[in-house]
């Protein structure tokens, strides 16, 4: 049995279905999924449970050889930028009085662009604006695909805060200090904004690469470790910004993404 959701399998079987006719070629392979028809397996041989993949050949060296290479599948699987992203490591940014402040003064900005005169013409509408209820900054985006790797992200979150801990970044009663002023977009041409958000910066003095940054570098150290980012995400710098408007939530019914 391989750790799995149904849609990770569903997304190898849809963009690289080469690697599956391969693992039949090459070891006399099937693949079952959860709900798989009994008359499509050998007899005798049931579906798996939810959440994984079972893997089916003629002996146990060839059952071996291919679920490597199914795992290979589904690490690229993982990698790619089709693949949406499941969950992300976050600093909530609502709680509060200063919080209370925050998701007011968002909710005021969306209703002023949302009656102005010229939302219609630009494609502006309510689904794009982010519910400021979930205003955060993103430490880091996952692709948790599997119990297996779901197990290991409650394993990072719990060095993250035991690294924080050690760091005397938590637990030392002071508080991060954070200023939200100004808006700024993702990209460069502001005739074709995707996420429009607030910027976002640690204040007060020697606060250039202060207590934010390490929870940051936590973070992305944590999650890297336990095998959970990209290669380019773990080398991706962390931007701090609170998203107030994504394009990719258009009509999607669901307001609270990351971003």
């Amino acid at each position: 049995l391989v750790s799995a959701d149904a849609d990770l399998a569903r997304h190898v079987t849809r963009h690289d279905p080469d690697s599956l006719a391969q693992l039949r070629r090459d070891h006399d392979a099937s693949v079952a999924l959860p709900g798989s028809s009994t008359k499509a397996l050998p007899s005798g041989i049931e579906p798996p449970p939810p959440g994984s993949i079972l893997v089916v050949a003629p002996s146990l060296h060839a059952a071996r050889d291919a679920k490597l290479a199914l795992e290979r599948a589904l690490e690229r699987a993982l990698r790619s930028p089709k693949l949406q992203y499941t969950h992300f490591v976050c600093v909530p940014l609502c709680f509060g009085d200063d919080g209370e402040r925050l998701v007011a003064t968002v909710r005021a900005f969306h209703r002023d662009v949302l009656s102005s005169a010229y939302a219609a013409d630009c494609d502006i509408e309510p689904s794009i604006a982010h519910e400021p209820g979930h205003a955060h900054l993103t430490l880091c985006m996952l692709k948790l695909y599997s119990d297996e790797a779901r197990a290991r992200a409650i394993g990072a979150m719990d060095a993250m805060g035991v690294a924080l801990k050690d760091a005397g970044v938590v637990g030392g009663g002071e508080p991060i200090e954070l200023e939200v002023k100004g808006l700024d977009a993702m990209n460069s041409d502001f005739s074709a904004v995707d996420v429009l958000f607030l910027k976002v910066r640690e204040v007060g003095p020697g606060r250039e690469r202060g207590a934010m940054s390490a929870v940051c570098d936590a973070a992305v150290a944590a999650f890297t470790d336990a095998g959970l980012l990209s290669r380019m995400d773990a080398n991706k710098p962390v931007k701090l910004h609170a998203t107030v408007m994504n394009t990719r939530l258009r009509n999607r019914g669901g307001r609270d993404g990351g971003g």
